[in-house]
């Protein structure tokens, strides 16, 4: 597929804006935590994410490198072949050729819903459409799971850290 001048600035773009998508992720979930606070709901981590807050008696070592290892570049890499590259991609260009936002709309909620976690939905869906939109504007789907990554990486790092 060959791609004119302004459709490559695009890309480049597009690419470009990956750290940016993934600070407004991270934005999105602080505000819905204090939100969540100002409503007086107690805002609660995921599960896979909460065993690495756990003491070191609790939860071996190696079961904490995995979760890392899983948050970190295995689930980035399924969920993004799955939503973006498998159901986004069909969607926008299979047999139903959607519009963009209806395809991104369907796989962000998709997206949102395996996550099974209430207080993430707003930031769930901001990044399925964010995430949706790089893919469409790069063309590669690798794309998509680098600014996943690095949500989920700054998510974890930030939890460590707290």
């Amino acid at each position: 597929m060959s791609r004119t001048p302004n459709e490559r600035a695009a890309a480049k773009a597009a690419w470009l804006a990956i750290p940016a998508i993934a600070a407004a992720g991270m934005a999105i979930a602080f505000a819905t935590e204090r939100i969540y606070a100002w409503l007086g709901f107690e805002w609660h981590v995921q599960g896979a994410v909460s065993l690495l807050k756990c003491n070191s008696d609790d939860v071996p070592a190696w079961t904490q490198y995995y979760l890392m290892v899983r948050i970190a570049a295995i689930a980035p890499v399924v969920e993004e072949i799955v939503f973006r590259w498998a159901l986004f991609g069909k969607l926008l260009r299979g047999r139903m050729h959607m519009p963009f936002l209806q395809a991104a709309a369907i796989s962000a909620t998709f997206f949102a819903a395996i996550h099974i976690y209430m207080p993430g939905v707003p930031t769930l869906l901001f990044l399925g459409f964010a995430f949706s939109w790089l893919y469409s504007r790069t063309g590669r789907i690798a794309s998509a799971i680098l600014c996943h990554s690095l949500f989920n990486i700054a998510n974890m790092v930030l939890l460590l850290a707290s």
